[in-house]
C-alpha cells in the first residue's frame, strides 16, 4: 500500500477525530434560552444560536458555547442595516453578511473612493477583523431574571453588562 496513502488516511482519521471531541466539548446552558435586554441591546440566545439586536435592528448572529460558567460567542454575520445606522448612511444593503461577503462589498466600496489598492486590503482586513473578533469571552451568571456577562479584554481590563429577562 502506497505511504502517502496510509498518511492521508491517519490524518483523516485525526482531523476527523479532533473535530467530533470539539463537537462533544461545545455545551450550552438552557437557562441561558431566552430573550434578554439591557437598555437599548436585545440578546435572543437559543440552544447555542444567537442573534443581538441594538435599537430593535438586527445587527449581529451566529453561535455560542459555553464551559466553566465561561460564555464564547462566535460571530458569523452581521447585517448591513445595522451598519448603516450605526454610521447614519447607507453604504451596505441590508441583508446579512458573512465575514467574506463583508471583505467583498466593503473592498468594492473603499476601491470607489479612490483610495489606492495598495491601502485597501489593510484597511478592509482591519475592519473585518474588528468587526467579526470583538466579542470576547465572558464570564456569565443567570438566573430566571438576570443575566449577567463579565468581559475580561486582552490588558486585562473588565465591563459588565446585566441583561434582564423579556
Amino acid at each position: 500500500m502506497d505511504k502517502n496513502y496510509c498518511l492521508r488516511i491517519r490524518v483523516l482519521v485525526l482531523v476527523f477525530g479532533i473535530m467530533l471531541v470539539g463537537k462533544i466539548d461545545a455545551q450550552t446552558d438552557n437557562r441561558l434560552n431566552g430573550t434578554w435586554v439591557d437598555g437599548d441591546t436585545e440578546l435572543r440566545l437559543q440552544n447555542g444560536n444567537f442573534e443581538a439586536l441594538l435599537d430593535n435592528i438586527p445587527s449581529m448572529r451566529g453561535t455560542y458555547t459555553v464551559n466553566n460558567e465561561e460564555l464564547i460567542f462566535q460571530l458569523s454575520q452581521i447585517s448591513g442595516s445595522s451598519m448603516n445606522a450605526s454610521i447614519g448612511m447607507s453604504i451596505l444593503e441590508n441583508k446579512w453578511y458573512t465575514r467574506n461577503e463583508f471583505v467583498i462589498a466593503f473592498r468594492t466600496l473603499i476601491l470607489e473612493q479612490g483610495i489606492p489598492e495598495g491601502q485597501v486590503n489593510d484597511m478592509v482586513n482591519e475592519m473585518a477583523n474588528l468587526l467579526f473578533n470583538f466579542l470576547p469571552p465572558s464570564r456569565y451568571s443567570v438566573d430566571a431574571s438576570s443575566l449577567i456577562l463579565i468581559y475580561i479584554d486582552s490588558r486585562g481590563m473588565s465591563s459588565t453588562d446585566i441583561y434582564m429577562k423579556r
